[in-house]
Formats: C-alpha cells, sequence, structure tokens
C-alpha cells in the first residue's frame, strides 16, 4: 500500500458554493482532472483545501466525495489538522468513516510541547486510529519542530505511522529526518522550492498545492529525477520557478484559486475572511498564464 504514495499527491483545493458548502461537481471535475494528469494521490482538506476555514460537516463532504470519485484509483489522504489531542481524534474517526484510506496529523500547537510530548501525542494517536497515518511537520505554522530523531522513533515503534509530509524549510533537518526514514517509511516534501533537492536526496514523493493547476508538470519533474535526468527536472523547475513564486507571494490559498479561476477551472469562492490577491499579484498569475501558454 505504501508505493501507492510515491511520486505527487496533490494538496486538493476545496471549491465551496454560495451557500458554504462544498461543490461536488466541481470538485469532481478537479479530482478527475487530478487522476487523469497521472498523480499518485490526494490530499483533501489539507491547509490548502482551506481546513480551518471548514466545518466538520465540510470536510466529511469534500472526504467523501474524493473517496466516491477515486473509486480506489489513487489513494485518499485527509488532513487531521486540530491543535487538541481529542479534536484530532474525532476529526480522524469523521474521516476514516467518509472513506479516507489514510490521515496527515499535524503537530499540536498553540500550547507549545516537548519532543517527548510530541512523541507520546502521536503514539496514543496512532493506538486509537487503527488506519495509515502520515506525521505533518509544518514548523512556520505551528511553532514547534518535530525532531528527526522522534519521526524516526515514532516510525520504528508505531505501526500505523508509514510516513511523513516534512515541511520544515531547513533542509538540513529535513536531510536528517529524510536519511532516518529511508527505506522504512513514506517520505514527502513539502515545499515547492525544496522538492527538487530533496528527491534527488531520496525522498519518495511530494505533496505540492501548486499541482492544482500544474500536475502534469509535477509529475513529469518526479519521473524525471525517478529516471537520473537531472538535466531535464531542473529545465521544468526553472520553467515554472516564477509561477510558483506568484503562488505563495499570498497567503495559500488565495492566488492558487484565483489562478485556477482564470485558467477555467471552478475553484469556488474562498472561505471567510479570505478574499482575492492584490491587483499587483493578479496582473503577475496573469503574465504567468501568457509567458506559459497555460
Amino acid at each position: 500500500m505504501l508505493d501507492e504514495y510515491k511520486g505527487i499527491t496533490t494538496a486538493l483545493t476545496t471549491p465551496f458554493a454560495e451557500d458554504g458548502s462544498v461543490d461536488a461537481e466541481a470538485f469532481e471535475r478537479q479530482i478527475e482532472f487530478q487522476i487523469q494528469s497521472g498523480v499518485s494521490a490526494l490530499l483533501v482538506s489539507g491547509g490548502t483545501g482551506e481546513y480551518v476555514g471548514m466545518s466538520a460537516d465540510q470536510r466529511v463532504e469534500a472526504i467523501a466525495c474524493a473517496h466516491r470519485v477515486a473509486a480506489g484509483r489513487v489513494p485518499v489522504m485527509a488532513g487531521v489538522l486540530e491543535a487538541g489531542f481529542s479534536d484530532a481524534i474525532q476529526e480522524g474517526l469523521r474521516a476514516k468513516d467518509a472513506g479516507a484510506d489514510s490521515l496527515l496529523v499535524i503537530t499540536p500547537y498553540y500550547t507549545v510541547c516537548s519532543q517527548e510530548n510530541l512523541f507520546e501525542y502521536y503514539a496514543e494517536y496512532s493506538k486509537q486510529l487503527d488506519m495509515p497515518i502520515f506525521l505533518y511537520d509544518i514548523p512556520y505554522k505551528t511553532y514547534i519542530q518535530l525532531s528527526p530523531a522522534v519521526a524516526e522513533k515514532l516510525v520504528d515503534q508505531c505501526p500505523h505511522i508509514v510516513g511523513i509530509k516534512e515541511c520544515t524549510s531547513d533542509l538540513s533537518i529535513a536531510v536528517d529526518t529524510l536519511n532516518r526514514l529511508h527505506g522504512k517509511s513514506i517520505f514527502l516534501s513539502g515545499e515547492e522550492f525544496l522538492v527538487p533537492a530533496e528527491l534527488m536526496l531520496g525522498a519518495d514523493g511530494a505533496v505540492m498545492a501548486s499541482a492544482n493547476v500544474v500536475p502534469q508538470v509535477w509529475v513529469d519533474l518526479y519521473q524525471s529525477i525517478a529516471g537520473g535526468d537531472y538535466q531535464q527536472a531542473r529545465s521544468n523547475f526553472a520553467g515554472y520557478f516564477q509561477l510558483f513564486k506568484h503562488i505563495f507571494q499570498e497567503p495559500n490559498p488565495v492566488p492558487l484559486k484565483y489562478l485556477m479561476q482564470q485558467l477555467g477551472t471552478d475553484s469556488g469562492r474562498m472561505s471567510f475572511p479570505l478574499g482575492k490577491p492584490s491587483d499587483a499579484l493578479q496582473q503577475l498569475l496573469k503574465d504567468d498564464i501568457q509567458r506559459l501558454g497555460l
């Protein structure tokens, strides 16, 4: 099963209808587009999916829709981005019941805990949720860094913990974690600008927000690196570098959903209070579309 996560996982945006519900028809089209583009897995209701702006019912709607459309063709990973243990358990159970194949569980935040506490948190979580669990380390959001040693200990001692999405911007920490987990769990890079380097160093894949608009670019880049064609991978990445910069120039997924709309994808409205990109960024994104022929 773990091999299914090797490659590109798209961190899906969530299209909201005007009444706040998940626009199932628009979401179905997004999901089918991703699968046809060759991605390996789908992440639903993660940060890019506006988890914190969604109700529990909306998350269930989105996960159930992805499960139905994917129909076993690719695995569906569900985000669990809760600050506290009890809520994280409840969200994990809801996601499981809705059809999620695995969970992406963020480190607890706001009340910052020790590395020992982090181990205990995930160890207990994995006991209560009988399904594959990916650790989610994103210290620039949570203000706590999951240490490489604790990540390794969790993978070694907790059978349900099968991998990590690593979003640290510190490449030395990412590589330390990658080296410790290599060959015994799945290491997924989560930072667009570090993905090529981490794939070349042995990462199993990546979870990408920008794959919502250019999934084939990321699939091709992954395959180029897997095949040892680093020059082709470099060329692909360099060509889209400015687009990736602009996608993250303002809070995610605001520029991304605007870009999707410009490309003819019904990405829905933003969850309140998110709005539109600045006028200047809108123009940059339009220029990117023209330059790249999207």
